[in-house]
């Protein structure tokens, strides 16, 4: 039997959680929250339920890595507008062109669903 490095294994379940989590946004987007179910989530993606199932035990947990991880690229955005002047006034509108920007402002991540 062939032995998988730990970091070919390690890249493979951040790849998956991502697209998880990229898919979960887009079920939300089409579907709404209240209409958001693991199965949808599995088809977007183009995975079995087993894999789904493997990352997250539950929705709830699959929801909860979502809004982890697009608070955590918020915030690092944020904070790259915060270190990109000392000056309040252009601080305020890098945080605005971030908010409003492309990264963030998508029908994707802005519609109520």
């Amino acid at each position: 039997m062939i032995a998988i490095p730990d970091t070919v294994t390690a890249n493979t379940a951040v790849a998956r959680r991502t697209q998880l989590i990229k898919a979960t946004i887009d079920v939300i987007w089409a579907d709404g929250l209240s209409r958001l179910t693991l199965a949808k989530v599995a088809t977007r993606a183009g995975l079995s339920m087993s894999i789904v199932n493997f990352y997250f035990k539950t929705k709830e947990y699959l929801l909860l890595a979502t809004l982890q991880s697009v608070a955590g690229e918020f915030e690092q955005a944020v904070e790259r507008a915060f270190s990109a002047s000392a000056h309040p006034a252009q601080i305020l509108e890098s945080v605005v062109d971030v908010m409003l920007g492309p990264q963030f402002c998508t029908p994707a991540r802005t519609h109520p669903g």
